[in-house]
């Protein structure tokens, strides 16, 4: 998975929230 990439791009304030939600796309 690319979560690195994601977390790099991704504001430290918002990291938590939109790694729940990339998690649940990248469950899907």
């Amino acid at each position: 998975t690319a979560l690195p990439a994601i977390l790099g791009h991704v504001p430290a304030g918002a990291s938590t929230h939109q790694i729940v939600h990339y998690g649940q796309l990248i469950q899907s």
